[in-house]
């Protein structure tokens, strides 16, 4: 959550970065880690979509004469070889 203050209305506005405090270390047995499945499952659906339809990918791959365009994030994030390629 972004550190805020009041307008005079009262309305919350965030603060610019540089005068937000650094956040506090929590201690390891206060971090919880909460697991949401069915977010990385529409996510890559959403990413794929976004491929399919030829929006926001910026890498292309020939293979064989055959062009596939892709987002250089997903493909360095799901494999060794294109994360040390791209």
């Amino acid at each position: 959550m972004e550190p805020s203050a009041l307008s005079p209305s009262g309305a919350t506005l965030p603060l610019p970065l540089s005068l937000a405090p650094p956040p506090l270390p929590l201690p390891a047995a206060a971090v919880v880690h909460v697991s949401f499945p069915e977010v990385t499952s529409a996510l890559l659906e959403s990413l794929n979509q976004q491929r399919l339809q030829g929006q926001l990918c910026d890498v292309s791959i020939r293979v064989q004469g055959r062009e596939f365009r892709a987002h250089r994030a997903v493909l360095a994030a799901s494999s060794p070889y294109f994360h040390d390629q791209v």
